[in-house]
């Protein structure tokens, strides 16, 4: 999704997605470190740790966070609903999502990137 947002062809490896990121300025992190989890059910989640933001907020300009899908939204809210930076909560970007649209995304992106894009 984020490939296709700024335009470019998506790189499987590693290295080239972190490239990717670094170079667009985007930040990647997900709101649970550790969790029980039934194949990549969210809605499965149980026991779940959640993971550090702080040092994030802290070391990079962080504009907006975009949660991707209810339960990352949810858990978000119920630990950091006070923090202090713009947050909103998106439609899954998973396969099994048959509400996934990827225009919401990209204008939550464009409130971000807009021009720079």
């Amino acid at each position: 999704m984020l490939f296709g947002y700024f335009g470019e062809e998506v790189r499987e490896d590693v290295a080239a997605k972190r490239e990717f990121v670094l170079r667009r300025h985007v930040a990647l992190w997900d709101v649970v470190s550790e969790c029980d989890i039934v194949g990549s059910s969210d809605a499965s989640i149980t026991g779940y740790a959640v993971a550090e933001i702080s040092s994030v907020l802290k070391a990079a300009p962080i504009r907006l966070i975009l949660l991707n899908g209810a339960v990352a939204y949810k858990i978000f809210c119920e630990n950091f609903a006070e923090i202090g930076v713009p947050f909103l909560r998106m439609p899954s970007t998973s396969p099994a999502n048959p509400r996934y649209d990827h225009g919401v995304w990209f204008a939550a992106l464009d409130s971000v990137f807009g021009a720079a894009k």
